[in-house]
């Protein structure tokens, strides 16, 4: 691990090999003195395998469309993830991107340790067992690096067992799995590597210097800048209203609510919910609109055969005895699937 004079010295330097170093350091604080949190880490690794799955999901229903199979593994695996207590869905966006809800740090250490059994049928069979053990490896190595008796393993052991799980990461990226090559290999699974070990023999479990218990301060600001907020000036709003709650603590007292006076009662009565139901069905039409949209984007009819055009049109329950791939890319316009 290099000091801060180390990486000043590779900063200013002129040789071509700087070990990763561009600028130097906007704070000098010696690298010993910093510790990763174990639980944004676990967050942003679980990312990447999440992401994994559900572009194996996608893989695997595009090949099925083609060769006439059931293509819902992507529905499976959602339906999977929703099976292990946490609320889960996936649309595509505006941009034609698909996206997916962002867990919590407690629903992904539920998905981390309830998946991965769950996974027989919506990933590809040839690499499904080593997508398995990758998930149950990374769900031991995290309970490793949180439990309290860490302290009796060496760095060098625990840097062994973590090594294997980026060796089994990057050889599902040598059986053509695109999410695991070494352009997927972030920085935090370079600190996990490289420098948790360190941390491990130095300091022990690292569960407590975990930022887990100052989260519930960002929920906090999160509802007083929806909830009590003008939102004009939300930040200096914020800190009043933390500080009236620590000097409410502190004293003891408790905060008045404030009366509120429906004037519009058929507003409160009927119309609240006519709005909302308005409101929803407004943006169902919107998620509709942008999937139908995306179908068209993605369809590349320039590489597609005689037999995927004929399928694109059975999904949408057109049968034809065409067989000229230009009279079937004009049925598509025609029926504006393109």
């Amino acid at each position: 691990m290099k000091s801060v004079s180390e990486i000043n010295n590779l900063a200013c330097s002129a040789t071509k090999d700087k070990y990763g170093v561009i600028h130097q350091p906007l704070l000098n604080i010696e690298p010993k003195h910093y510790i990763p949190d174990e639980l944004h880490m676990m967050m942003r690794i679980t990312d990447i395998l999440i992401r994994n799955l559900i572009d194996d999901a996608n893989s695997k229903d595009n090949y099925s469309k083609i060769t006439g199979g059931h293509a819902d593994n992507l529905k499976i695996l959602i339906e999977a993830i929703c099976s292990c207590g946490v609320s889960f869905k996936t649309w595509i966006n505006k941009a034609c991107e698909l996206e997916y809800t962002s867990l919590s740090g407690v629903d992904k250490k539920k998905v981390l340790t309830l998946l991965p059994d769950k996974l027989l049928f919506c990933v590809h069979e040839d690499t499904r067992e080593s997508v398995i053990k990758l998930w149950k490896y990374f769900e031991n190595i995290y309970h490793l690096i949180t439990c309290q008796t860490t302290a009796s393993f060496s760095a060098s052991k625990v840097h062994g067992i973590i090594k294997q799980f980026l060796c089994d990461f990057l050889t599902l990226g040598q059986m053509k799995r695109e999410g695991y090559q070494p352009k997927n290999v972030t920085p935090y699974l370079h600190v996990l590597l490289y420098h948790v070990p360190h941390f491990l023999q130095k300091f022990g479990s690292l569960s407590q210097f975990s930022g887990q218990s100052v989260e519930k301060t960002n929920d906090v600001l999160k509802n007083i800048y929806q909830t009590k907020s003008n939102i004009l000036d939300a930040t200096k709003d914020a800190l009043l209203v933390r500080k009236r709650i620590e000097n409410a603590h502190m004293n003891a007292a408790q905060r008045t609510r404030r009366k509120y006076t429906k004037n519009n009662l058929s507003y409160w009565y009927g119309g609240i919910s006519e709005k909302r139901k308005t409101k929803l069905k407004q943006i169902e039409n919107e998620q509709l609109e942008a999937n139908a949209s995306a179908k068209h984007i993605y369809l590349d009819t320039e590489n597609l055969s005689v037999i995927e055009l004929k399928e694109i049109l059975k999904e949408h329950g057109i049968t034809t005895k065409l067989r000229k791939k230009e009279k079937l890319l004009q049925l598509l316009k025609d029926n504006a699937l393109i």
